[in-house]
């Protein structure tokens, strides 16, 4: 099992949505089997720590937007 970062699409029952940047946990290679309940921010306890979030975060626009009403 491994986690990356995905975008998640969050949709109000009016149809208004919005996106944010979430760990998805993988099984066996198989698409997201969970998700964090909530969306995350970048960090680290270094510079460089937190230019590599933010390269793998910004990494995870280039793939397919989960739907958080999926999880």
């Amino acid at each position: 099992m491994y986690w990356n970062h995905r975008v998640v699409k969050h949709t109000e029952p009016d149809g208004s949505a919005w996106y944010k940047i979430h760990e998805a946990y993988y099984d066996e290679g198989k698409p997201a089997d969970s998700i964090t309940q909530d969306a995350i921010a970048p960090g680290g306890e270094t510079i460089e720590e937190l230019a590599e979030e933010l390269r793998r975060m910004l990494k995870a626009t280039e793939q397919p937007a989960l739907n958080y009403e999926d999880f």
